[in-house]
């Protein structure tokens, strides 16, 4: 019974299906409740429920379009103010603002860059010098390089494009130099290789940039090919201005302004030496002490010297000239007190000529300073004492310049280490053929049958260059003869034929003259002693360069530096042999190794001694005897190990007695 006052509840408040409230819905005001009354219980017949009401499907929601951002500006993200560009095309304004903190929180990292640049064309540089003649073969000197610049046809940094074809090399050419004789052909030369002054032709006419970027030196030179280029003048820069000299009061340009005065001094003292008093003129009868030779008296034929004596004796005369004049200058500004290394230091600047001797502290002033004229020796390193006579006692050699030494057979290139190293094997050559006795006062070979095939061999002549060029251009001092040797080779009061020829031999170099204005350059052939090196000194001649501190670099650099230290005082102590042999490693063959030399040269190492640190493939050490640059070996990988201490005094046994140096 309970069951069917429910449904009959439920039904009685069921809305209709038109979704509308039944007349007795809760929705309309009631009347006063009437109490409940008690169900009657009573039989019912089967109940029959309507039918469930239709539902209908709610209708679809209508959402608004999203919003279409608009980009205003293609490619970035931003505008000039710093915020986005993005706009929805129709949104609400809640919903911009969204989309604009969205898009500020969220954006492109690379959005706020700027538009990638274009990229640049690839470039590089060549120094061309214009050469005006279509036959110009050498490198211009100095003098005539200034003439050429005063011309337009100076040395000029041309820039080419990598890709650039023969068209756009011979614009970028005729653009720097612009002369009508280039529009009708030139070409491209460099310097002829094993010389420094001699051009050869690598291309005739413009070629590519390719081609041009395979020329190994920097430096190249042009010519015209059908027509000549005129120079208008030959004469001094345009910035040497001419001043009155004092003396004759003659216009001189400055650039030799300072020659022309020391020239005019020295005349003019020559002068007034041979200048007779007034006095004299006028107690001497000038016209009766001149004979004038009658026709019979005069010869019939003139006998006329060769032209080559007689330039020969010319030059000889303008030599002997200028070295008293350099004698006289050196003499006013030092003295008999001053040390012997700045006396020939100053010497030798003044009287050799062509390039410097030694490589600059500045490696990159060394293409400029490495240019200049030089002696160049062929010589055998299984004769070297045959070599050194053939070249010195040649009719066509040159004191007055440096020298530069070919070994045969090697392509080392000498810029100073190479003659060292033949000073000083040559000079040992000499100690041991042509002199005999002690060590420090050895006289010449007295055996008559020896002496008199050296002397037609020009030995003796050829040993004396040789001192006079160990004492000028850094090799060892030939301090061994003997005290009375050594006086007479200064005073020129030799008898033997021997000596007279290594009397003459140092004359050529000047060594002699010097000795005679300075007399404690005598030191240099006898009495000067060699300072005994020790490992201290020659730690302290190196000057170490390391990488920066903290890095991994430096900690093996270091490591590898206190075991160089070690073994040097080690070699000093006596505790290593050259090669697993019983001869003892000496500290002469370190330094050896390094410089060419044995002992301090008398000017001191120029340039000064360096160790630096390299990564080789195959572990070794190195040398760079021009430079004095010990290279000493650390860990070609990173994760490689550091040799031990063993190893690397076994590599170094094997390396130092080493006779061909790495680099050269």
């Amino acid at each position: 019974m309970i069951l069917v006052s429910f449904v009959c509840t439920y039904f009685a408040s069921d809305p209709d299906v038109d979704g509308n409230a039944r007349p007795n819905e809760r929705s309309q005001p009631r009347a006063h409740p009437q109490p409940l009354q008690p169900l009657q219980t009573q039989r019912l017949g089967p109940v029959i429920r309507p039918p469930p009401p239709v539902t209908r499907p709610p209708p679809p929601v209508t959402r608004p379009p999203p919003p279409v951002l608009v980009r205003t500006r293609p490619g970035l993200g931003q505008d000039e103010a710093g915020t986005s560009t993005f706009r929805p095309a129709s949104a609400t304004p809640r919903r911009c603002l969204a989309l604009q903190e969205h898009s500020r929180l969220f954006r492109h990292a690379h959005s706020s860059l700027p538009p990638p640049k274009k990229r640049k064309t690839s470039t590089f540089g060549r120094i061309v010098l214009c050469l005006p003649g279509c036959n110009s073969e050498h490198v211009p000197t100095k003098e005539e390089k200034a003439i050429l610049k005063n011309n337009g046809l100076g040395e000029v940094l041309i820039s080419f494009e990598t890709g650039g074809d023969s068209a756009h090399v011979q614009d970028q050419i005729l653009s720097a130099f612009q002369k009508d004789e280039l529009h009708h052909g030139f070409e491209i030369m460099t310097v002829r290789t094993k010389s420094r002054t001699a051009l050869q032709v690598v291309h005739s006419g413009p070629c590519n940039a390719q081609d041009l970027k395979l020329i190994s030196t920097q430096k190249v030179y042009i010519r015209p090919i059908q027509q000549d280029i005129n120079i208008e003048s030959d004469g001094p820069p345009a910035t040497d201005h001419e001043l009155p000299c004092c003396k004759c009061g003659a216009l001189i340009h400055t650039s030799k302004l300072r020659e022309h005065s020391e020239l005019c001094n020295y005349e003019e003292t020559q002068e007034d030496d041979q200048r007779p008093s007034l006095s004299d003129c006028d107690s001497v009868d000038l016209q009766a002490n001149i004979e004038v030779p009658s026709d019979e008296d005069l010869p019939s034929v003139f006998e006329v010297p060769p032209l080559a004596i007689s330039s020969l004796t010319e030059e000889c005369k303008s030599d002997e000239e200028e070295l008293a004049r350099i004698l006289t200058i050196l003499k006013e500004g030092l003295s008999e007190q001053t040390d012997i290394g700045q006396v020939i230091h100053q010497f030798r600047s003044i009287y050799l000529n062509g390039r410097r001797l030694n490589l600059p502290e500045d490696i990159a002033d060394m293409d400029a300073s490495m240019q200049g004229d030089t002696y160049l020796l062929h010589i055998s390193r299984y004769d070297i004492f045959q070599g050194m006579v053939d070249e010195f006692s040649a009719a066509a050699y040159r004191p007055r310049l440096p020298l530069e030494i070919q070994f045969m057979g090697e392509r080392g290139q000498d810029l100073g280490g190479l003659r060292k190293e033949f000073l000083r094997l040559a000079l040992q050559e000499v100690h041991e053929r042509l002199t005999q006795g002690p060590d420090r006062d050895r006289v010449l070979v007295t055996e008559p049958e020896q002496a008199t095939r050296f002397c037609q061999q020009k030995a003796f002549l050829a040993a004396g260059i040789l001192m006079g060029q160990c004492i000028l251009q850094d090799g060892p001092s030939p301090n061994f003869l003997e005290s009375g040797l050594a006086v007479r080779l200064v005073e020129g009061t030799c008898d033997a034929h021997s000596e007279q020829q290594l009397h003459k031999g140092l004359c050529l170099t000047g060594v002699v003259q010097l000795m005679k204005t300075f007399p404690q350059c005598k030191e240099l052939l006898h009495g000067g002693e060699d300072t005994k090196l020790t490992a201290a000194a020659l730690l302290s001649s190196f000057e170490v360069k390391f990488a920066e501190p903290g890095s991994n670099r430096r900690r093996q650099e270091e490591a590898v530096f206190s075991h160089f230290v070690r073994y040097v005082r080690e070699v000093e102590a006596g505790s290593h042999h050259c090669n697993s042999d019983e001869e003892l490693m000496t500290l002469e063959q370190i330094i050896i190794f390094v410089t060419g030399l044995s002992h301090v040269p008398v000017c001191g190492w120029q340039p000064p001694l360096t160790i630096t640190f390299f990564k080789p493939p195959v572990m070794g050490i190195g040398a760079s005897t021009c430079s004095h640059e010990l290279q000493l070996p650390i860990p070609y990988q990173a994760t490689e190990t550091l040799p031990s201490r063993d190893e690397l005094f076994q590599l170094f046994d094997n390396s130092f007695p080493d006779q061909f140096f790495g680099n050269a």
